[in-house]
């Protein structure tokens, strides 16, 4: 355990930068905080890997939508998907859509205008007028032997079928990668329409050879989230719902193509709002009930007071609205007080069968 909270606490100095998860948040004691990773657009080592499709070589500004297609050479998971920047620059949508065209490419590729009696497909992912500037968060499943497409496109918002595309063209006629350590030829695919006016229809693609459509791709695993505080694991995934007792720290890590560890760490503040009681019943005079004294002002549900100090008279269920300098506001769990008699629950059930020589213990209610 000391080992990897030693590992915790080193990692955002040696990953800087490849993954992001957020500013610190506020949240009130039972709250459940969302904690979303989003991974730097075009730095290596992102994921698992990176895989860049060629280096750019020309711009090619049209209406319509560029691409490639790979055979798998082993499987893997694809984590996040971007269109090029080097023709668009930053400020701009995207559009991607991911495709599995099966064991084969069998049957006649498609010619201009577009229908939809081409090679057929099945759409595992897309996104259309997608706002995100960097790598757009995935976990496509691939399969090796299988036949696989993408196209992609940055654009203005909003463009629509008609709108100008902004495609970033590979040097050569067709290209070959590193995917999850293989060599994969990547070869042209190409749509005849513009991909932000929707998802493209099976069959509408062609496959001629010629220049690719750049897009990016992320392989490998995705994030794990750890409570720094204690070392656990605490979640898997590009999204973390968390819901801690007390204020802590939590690290998103991911491991590149290389081995080495990427983090990025970011504190969870929770507010406690628990009241303190000097009792739980009136027969001996009043109770004093405190809220926590780290807030600006204070609600107490009788009204009787705005303080962190409310004095009670009278039985009933109280609780208190506790409000931060900034405005957030933190109700407590409700303290139930009585006028005498405490009514008396057990923690066991009426009958409790136990083995000769064991023990049960039996706890009574608090405020005695």
């Amino acid at each position: 355990m000391k080992k990897l909270l030693t590992l915790l606490f080193c990692l955002p100095i040696i990953g800087y930068g490849q993954i992001n998860v957020g500013n610190n948040q506020i949240i009130c004691l039972g709250d459940t905080a969302e904690v979303i990773a989003s991974l730097q657009g075009g730095s290596q080592g992102a994921g698992m890997d990176t895989v860049i499709c060629g280096v750019h070589a020309s711009n090619y500004t049209s209406n319509l939508t560029r691409g490639f297609h790979f055979q798998a050479q082993s499987s893997f998971i694809i984590t996040g998907l971007m269109c090029a920047t080097e023709n668009s620059g930053p400020g701009y949508n995207q559009s991607v859509q991911f495709v599995i065209f099966g064991d084969s490419l069998g049957g006649a590729w498609n010619s201009y205008p577009p229908t939809t009696t081409g090679v057929a497909f099945t759409t595992l992912f897309s996104s259309i007028d997608d706002t995100t500037a960097n790598y757009m968060l995935c976990n496509i499943s691939i399969d090796s032997g299988q036949y696989y497409g993408i196209i992609g496109v940055r654009h203005a918002a909003g463009a629509g079928t008609a709108g100008q595309g902004y495609n970033s063209y590979s040097a050569t006629t067709g290209a070959n990668v590193i995917i999850d350590g293989n060599p994969t030829q990547l070869n042209r695919l190409y749509y005849q329409n513009g991909l932000a006016g929707g998802v493209a229809p099976t069959g509408s693609f062609l496959g001629t050879t010629g220049q690719l459509g750049r897009v990016h791709m992320l392989t490998g695993g995705g994030v794990n989230w750890y409570d720094v505080s204690n070392g656990q694991m605490i979640g898997g995934g590009d999204t973390l719902f968390y819901a801690p007792t007390q204020s802590t720290f939590v690290a998103g890590v991911i491991t590149d193509s290389t081995g080495q560890i990427h983090s990025d760490t970011m504190l969870i503040d929770v507010l406690n709002t628990n009241i303190s009681t000097t009792g739980f019943s009136l027969c001996n005079g009043p109770i004093v009930l405190t809220a926590p004294s780290n807030f600006a002002t204070y609600n107490w549900s009788n009204g009787a007071s705005t303080s962190s100090v409310l004095t009670v008279n009278t039985p009933g269920s109280y609780y208190v609205n506790c409000i931060t300098a900034n405005g957030l506001s933190c109700q407590s769990d409700p303290v139930t007080i009585y006028a005498g008699t405490i009514p008396i629950t057990l923690s066991t059930p009426d009958s409790v069968f136990i083995c000769q020589g064991d023990t049960l213990l039996i706890a009574g209610p608090t405020g005695f």
